[in-house]
C-alpha cells in the first residue's frame, strides 16, 4: 500500500522534499529542491487512487506532450515520473499568491487589475486551445500571481484526465473539475470543449469584480442556478464596471456554448479590443448607465401589452401564489420531475428539450391532474417544433400534436392560470399558422385573467 512517508527515499536521488505547499482532490504539491540544477521547484504527486484510474503510461505519455507548452504565462512541467505506487511531475516554483490568496484578502479587485489578469490567462489558455488541450479546472487556486502577472497552473494532467475520463475516473468517485466554475456541459457529463475554460473564466472574472462566484458555492445549487438564472448583474453590486466588461462576462456564461467565445483567445481579444481598440474608459460613467436604466423603465411601461406575447417565447414569469396551490402536484416525486424538467428546458437546447419533454411525462405518469407540468409539456415542445428538427426520438409531427393536446389538457385542468391560455394560444397557431385568432385570444384571455 502506498505510503506517502516513503515518498521522500523514493526520490531522494532526484529532489530533496521541504514541506507541504498545498492539498487537493487530486494531487498534493510539495516544495522541493531539484538536486541536478540546484533550484527550488514545486512537486506535485497525484493521491494513489487518481495515478490507478489514470494509468502510469498514459498519464507519462501526456505529461510529455503538454510539457510542450511554451508560454510565458503558462507554469511548464519539468519533469515527471513514477516513484513507488506515486506519479508526479514538477514545475517552477512560483514566489507570490494564488488569485485566491488576492481574493481572500482583498474580497473584489480593480476593474483594470482583473480585466489585465484575466486577458493574460485567457491568452495562455487560448494558446493552449490552439493546440488542443483544454484545462477544465480554471479557478482562483490554478492562477497564480508571479510578480504582477497571472500564470496558470496544473495543465500537466489535462490530457490525461481527457483520454481517460471515461469509466476509470468515475470509478474514483472523485469529481474533475470545481462546481462553482463548472460549466453545466461539464456537470452534466456532456462533452466538453474550449468554451468549458470560456465559462471558468467568466465564472472568475465575475468573482474578481462581485467578490463572489456568479452562482454560488454549493453543489446542486451552483447547477441549478447556472442551467436556469443568470449571475446578479455587476452594475448592481458595484458603479464602476463598465458596461463591456458586463457583457463581456455574461457571453462567457452563455448557457449554451454556441453563445460564448469560441475559445480563450477569442475572450482575451475581446477584452483587449474593448480596453484599447474601441478607446473605452475602465471608468464608464456611473450617470450614463443610470440613465439608460430610466429609460429602459419607462420603455418597458410603454411595452406593457407586448407582455403576453413574449410570454409565449419565454418561461421566467413567476405565478401568483393561489395559481400555483391550483396547479401545482401534491405528488412529492411528481414535483421533483417537473423540476429537473425546468432545469433541462432551461438549457434551450435539442437534447435539453427530449430530456424535459421526458421528465414532464414521468411527473404526469404519477400525477395525471398537474396541470403545471401539461403547459410546460406543451412549452417545451413548443420549443423544440420551432426549431425544425425535432428532437431525439421524437419527430417533428409527433411534437406539434404533443403539444396541443398538453395545452389542451392544461387548460381544461388550470382555466384561471393565463399562462395556460397563451400555451393553448401558441400551440393553435402552431398547428395552423394561417390562423392567427387562437393566439390572439389566447393573449386578450391571459390578460383578462391578469
Amino acid at each position: 500500500m502506498a505510503d506517502l512517508r516513503d515518498l521522500p527515499e523514493l526520490l531522494a536521488n532526484k529532489y530533496r522534499i521541504e514541506r507541504e505547499i498545498a492539498r487537493g482532490g487530486m494531487a498534493i504539491v510539495y516544495l522541493a529542491h531539484d538536486l541536478r540544477h540546484d533550484r527550488s521547484v514545486a512537486l506535485k504527486v497525484m493521491h494513489p487512487e487518481i495515478a490507478l484510474a489514470l494509468g502510469t503510461e498514459r498519464f507519462l505519455r501526456e505529461i510529455r506532450l503538454t510539457a510542450k507548452l511554451s508560454h510565458p504565462n503558462i507554469l511548464t512541467v519539468h519533469d515527471s515520473g513514477e516513484a513507488g505506487d506515486f506519479l508526479w511531475y514538477v514545475m517552477p516554483y512560483v514566489e507570490g499568491e494564488t488569485l485566491r490568496d488576492r481574493l481572500v484578502k482583498q474580497g473584489q479587485l480593480g476593474v483594470e487589475e482583473c480585466t489585465r489578469l484575466i486577458c493574460e490567462a485567457a491568452e495562455a489558455i487560448g494558446y493552449a486551445h490552439s493546440i488542443g488541450i483544454i484545462h477544465r479546472d480554471i479557478k482562483p487556486e490554478n492562477i497564480l500571481l508571479s510578480r504582477g502577472h497571472a500564470v496558470v497552473a496544473d495543465f500537466g494532467i489535462a490530457r490525461a484526465i481527457d483520454a481517460a475520463k471515461d469509466e476509470h475516473l468515475t470509478a474514483t468517485g472523485i469529481s474533475l473539475g470545481t462546481t462553482t466554475y463548472m460549466s453545466p456541459e461539464q456537470a452534466l457529463g456532456e462533452p466538453i470543449d474550449a468554451t468549458t475554460d470560456v465559462w471558468a473564466l467568466g465564472c472568475v472574472m465575475h468573482e474578481m469584480l462581485a467578490g463572489k462566484p456568479p452562482f454560488g458555492t454549493v453543489g446542486r445549487e451552483v447547477l441549478s442556478r447556472a442551467l436556469t438564472g443568470k449571475p446578479q448583474p455587476l452594475g448592481q453590486i458595484r458603479d464602476d464596471v463598465p458596461e463591456y466588461v458586463e457583457q463581456i462576462v455574461l457571453k462567457s456564461l452563455e448557457r449554451e456554448k454556441i453563445g460564448r467565445y469560441a475559445n480563450a483567445s477569442e475572450l482575451a481579444q475581446a477584452i483587449e479590443t474593448s480596453r484599447t481598440g474601441n478607446g473605452v474608459s475602465y471608468h464608464a460613467p456611473t450617470r450614463r448607465r443610470a440613465m439608460i436604466r430610466v429609460v429602459t423603465g419607462a420603455f418597458g411601461v410603454i411595452l406593457v401589452a407586448a407582455i403576453g406575447i413574449l410570454w409565449l417565447q419565454r418561461d421566467e414569469r413567476p405565478a401568483a401564489p393561489s395559481l400555483i396551490r391550483a396547479t401545482m402536484s401534491r405528488d412529492s416525486i411528481a414535483r421533483e420531475l417537473y423540476e429537473q424538467g425546468k432545469a433541462q428546458q432551461a438549457r434551450r437546447s435539442l437534447a435539453g428539450w427530449a430530456q424535459a419533454i421526458s421528465l414532464y411525462q414521468q411527473a404526469l405518469a404519477r400525477d395525471s391532474t398537474f396541470a403545471l407540468a401539461w403547459a410546460d409539456l406543451a412549452r417545451t415542445a413548443n420549443f423544440a417544433y420551432t426549431r425544425g428538427s425535432g428532437v431525439p426520438g421524437i419527430p417533428n409531427d409527433s411534437l406539434l400534436k404533443l403539444s396541443f393536446a398538453a395545452s389542451e389538457r392544461a387548460v381544461v385542468l388550470a382555466p384561471n392560470d393565463p399562462v395556460t391560455w397563451l400555451v393553448k394560444g401558441r400551440s393553435a397557431f402552431l398547428m395552423d399558422p394561417t390562423n392567427n385568432t387562437p393566439r390572439l385570444f389566447g393573449i386578450r384571455k391571459a390578460l383578462a385573467l391578469d
